[in-house]
């Protein structure tokens, strides 16, 4: 950037009033350091920050106009947005690979349970998961085997039943 080095000693403000930028000319005369903002003879939006050196007494104005001023900022915020849907996508997607197993699983784990439920003892359910769905499928295929020995009993007790054998079930 480019700097205006303004070569007075003289800190009393004798500037014309109808001159432009005079208030900041005073402003800059009687304040150390400090910024303000006008339009350049272009006619943008500019802004200029001010320092004395305090050695020399001469004031150091660096001018910039409000789109070399704020550029950089579009381009954070064009890179933040990317950021952000690229942080967004990759979580879709390791969540879609976390979840999609865990709710075939459990799918395959109701359609099971309804076989079982409608009286399919032969029904089967398979996984090589070591984690609690695994427990919970290892408990589900119980289920058909428990179900079968009761139902094997209750036929011996209905056979001996009906054969004399036992009295009174």
């Amino acid at each position: 950037p480019q700097c205006w080095p303004v070569a007075h000693r003289n800190r009393e403000p004798r500037f014309r009033s109808d001159l432009p930028l005079s208030a900041h000319y005073a402003r800059m005369a009687a304040e150390p350091q400090g910024e303000f903002e006008f339009s350049n003879p272009s006619g943008k939006l500019s802004y200029a920050s001010f320092l004395r050196w305090p050695s020399s007494g001469m004031t150091f104005v660096i001018p910039a106009e409000e789109d070399d001023v704020f550029s950089g900022l579009e381009a954070l915020k064009l890179s933040a947005l990317a950021v952000t849907l690229g942080g967004l996508l990759v979580g879709f997607a390791l969540l879609a690979l976390l979840i999609n197993p865990v709710v075939r699983a459990l799918k395959q784990g109701v359609n099971f349970a309804l076989a079982i439920a409608g009286g399919n003892l032969d029904a089967r359910l398979e996984t090589r998961r070591k984690d609690e769905i695994g427990v919970l499928v290892q408990a589900l295929r119980a289920i058909p085997q428990a179900l079968q020995t009761m139902m094997d009993e209750f036929r011996r007790l209905e056979t001996e039943r009906t054969e004399g054998r036992i009295e009174g079930l």
